[in-house]
């Protein structure tokens, strides 16, 4: 995924703003992740990175769009997102200890020769961004699926086979719940 390094030694201390909208970004991350997605549109995400005691808060937005398989019919579904993230990165304490909390690191700092950390904001995207998608994609609330019989579309055409039943749950037509 390509990445997007700040210098956190750098930041003022009121923190400062960063924007990503470099469609390389994001595109190698549906790539690299195979996300089975597209993207429509570019994601935008909109961070205010901060400097506090022990570490940096990052806090942003995140809104775009996908284009998913419908989990029920299987065309494209057209789906918006906007996410709003607080992330807090802890930071080493002492410059002897960088060597000690390598293996504790968040996977998007690194820390310079020097003990200069840099924070990778593509990184911190993409992580919200996958927590962004979706469990299931429909392309309308009231979308009738295939028919798991013949398999036609059933927004676009009505089978005969639409009321038979799975052989299997035949045993349950008779079951009776009295009350």
């Amino acid at each position: 995924m390509k990445a997007y390094w700040v210098s956190l030694a750098d930041l003022p201390p009121q923190g400062a703003d960063f924007v990503i909208e470099d469609a390389a970004v994001w595109n190698s991350l549906v790539e690299e992740f195979q996300l089975g997605c597209r993207l429509p549109r570019i994601p935008k995400a909109e961070m205010h990175v901060l400097p506090v005691e022990g570490g940096v808060l990052v806090s942003g937005r995140l809104e775009g769009a996908l284009v998913l398989p419908c989990s029920r019919c299987a065309e494209d579904a057209t789906v918006p997102f906007e996410e709003g993230f607080e992330h807090f990165v802890a930071l080493p304490s002492e410059k002897e200890d960088v060597e000690e909390q390598e293996h504790e690191q968040e996977a998007h700092l690194r820390i310079l020769a020097g003990g200069m950390p840099e924070l990778d904001l593509a990184g911190l995207c993409g992580e919200e961004f996958i927590l962004a998608l979706p469990v299931r994609a429909l392309c309308s609330p009231d979308c009738k699926g295939l028919c798991p019989v013949c398999g036609i579309n059933r927004n676009e055409a009505s089978c005969s086979c639409a009321g038979e039943a799975d052989p299997r749950l035949a045993v349950l037509h008779d079951l009776k719940i009295q009350s």
